[in-house]
């Protein structure tokens, strides 16, 4: 195990201010979103690049991925 997580983050929307970003990357989470009006271009993977668009098909492949390993969880209903 390491001894902080790390990763990539994807998002649809949002804006992190420049001292905050350059924190969380010195932390190892490389964090992505679409460009806005105000907001600088930074250089990205090709990889990267590809994936920004696709949020929904991440969120399929995630719930396929639960659904297989029985991590599923479906609210309790009522019968009636």
């Amino acid at each position: 195990m390491t001894a902080a997580p790390e990763g990539k983050v994807f998002a649809e929307k949002g804006y992190l201010s420049k001292p905050f970003l350059v924190r969380l990357w010195q932390r190892g989470f490389h964090w992505f979103t679409g460009i806005r009006r105000n907001m600088k271009n930074s250089l990205m993977s090709m990889l990267d690049t590809v994936l920004l668009p696709q949020p929904f098909s991440i969120e399929t492949l995630f719930d396929k991925l639960k659904s297989s390993m029985g991590l599923d969880h479906t609210p309790h209903r009522s019968p009636i």
